[in-house]
């Protein structure tokens, strides 16, 4: 599995609410559903992202950092999709053509232990 921007969402979400639960119901999600996928998303990372407890979720090492990323690369995705759809305020910026946007996973080779960054255009 390929990390996702939904995913990064959603670990965002987990984090902020500090409990499944709350975040489950804040994504409009099944408890167990969230936890499957939390499950799947920490299997792919390598890692468990938050220490679950009674009182709630708790941010591990590995989990502060795909958080502290993540804090990085939402903002940044938004803003590029802002400027790409030309909304109002934003500078007009040159669109790259003769070759595909990179994936999600071009933008964070960090957390996936990838070798090497994305192919450059050209």
């Amino acid at each position: 599995m390929e990390l996702e921007l939904r995913h990064l969402k959603t670990i965002r979400a987990i984090a902020d609410a500090g409990s499944l639960t709350r975040a489950a119901t804040e994504l409009g999600l099944a408890q167990p559903a969230l936890s499957a996928q939390l499950k799947r998303i920490e299997r792919a990372l390598g890692g468990a992202l938050f220490e679950r407890g009674r009182h709630g979720v708790r941010a591990t090492a590995l989990g502060e950092l795909v958080l502290e990323r993540s804090r990085i690369v939402l903002p940044a995705v938004t803003e590029l999709q802002q400027e790409a759809a030309g909304s109002p305020g934003r500078p007009t910026r040159r669109r790259a053509s003769g070759w595909a946007a990179p994936t999600a996973r071009c933008w964070a080779p960090w957390w996936t232990g990838w070798r090497a960054w994305c192919p450059t255009p050209g």
